[in-house]
């Protein structure tokens, strides 16, 4: 544990700490226009730069979890009665993951949340796999 804490979890927070970023007083809300007075239109969205940062606070969240418990699955259960399924969640956590980046970067909201939801339900499963496999 001390050489995923030291050497794989600390400098990914180096990176970028994860957290929801500041938004300037501008995006709060409204629009300004011209003159600097508030409009009556909301504020535009960010683009494709602030979708990239978010993309990868949301992967500084999720994935070093996954890698975590990948890893511990295969140091832990050599040989287990679900590794058959444990290779089989991970695939899918993967293939979440991926189409969860992609359907954020290009605005698929239905998309973006059922990819979540389902890797971060992976995740669980392969936690409880886990569990299963050591107890019994």
């Amino acid at each position: 544990t001390s050489f995923l804490i030291f050497y794989i979890f600390k400098p990914m927070l180096l990176v970028g700490l994860p957290g929801a970023p500041k938004a300037a007083p501008e995006s709060q809300g409204l629009a300004r226009d011209v003159e600097g007075q508030n409009s009556s239109t909301p504020a535009p969205e960010g683009g494709m730069f602030d979708r990239w940062l978010a993309v990868h606070r949301n992967s500084i969240e999720q994935e070093p979890y996954i890698i975590a418990l990948a890893l511990a699955y295969k140091a832990v259960i050599a040989e287990g009665d679900n590794s058959a399924w444990a290779a089989v969640i991970l695939y899918v956590l993967v293939a979440c993951r991926y189409l969860h980046m992609l359907s954020y970067l290009l605005a698929l909201q239905p998309w973006r949340t059922i990819t979540f939801v389902t890797a971060l339900a992976g995740s669980g499963f392969m936690a409880v796999l886990m569990l299963l496999d050591y107890a019994f």
